[in-house]
């Protein structure tokens, strides 16, 4: 199984306990443009996720932080009809809302496994 982890280095550790478990967590982080206004910005991380998730497409997209690179990632995975989780603490935050599931990165490697599989055998309705 393939899942795309975009994140900010808040989820250090985590591809050890999913490998350890037959998941192979691919990280991505999307290029930051610094001195960019925020829309260049966000513009620059969309096509960034678009890039990271199109063609062999994942099972699953995990999305960690809270800035425009976060938000592009999880927008994109959105987009594409990819299983969205998000390694959040507040659903009341939009990235928490445009999540299919939050996930609790700090949870044994079998619960965080356990998660991940449960949230890329979700099906996603088409619009």
């Amino acid at each position: 199984m393939r899942v795309v982890l975009f994140a900010d280095g808040s989820a250090d550790g985590l591809a050890d306990g999913l490998a350890a478990e037959g998941i192979s967590l691919e990280a991505v982080t999307l290029p930051a443009k610094p001195g960019a206004p925020s829309i260049a910005a966000l513009v620059s991380s969309l096509r960034g996720a678009e890039e990271a998730l199109t063609g062999d497409a994942p099972e699953a997209v995990l999305v960690a932080g809270e800035g425009d690179e976060a938000l592009a990632a999880a927008l994109t995975a959105v987009k594409l009809q990819i299983p969205t989780g998000w390694l959040g603490q507040a659903e009341d935050s939009l990235l928490g809302r445009l999540a299919d599931a939050s996930v609790d990165a700090t949870a044994p490697a079998a619960d965080l496994a356990s998660a991940v599989r449960g949230l890329a055998a979700r099906t996603i309705p088409a619009p």
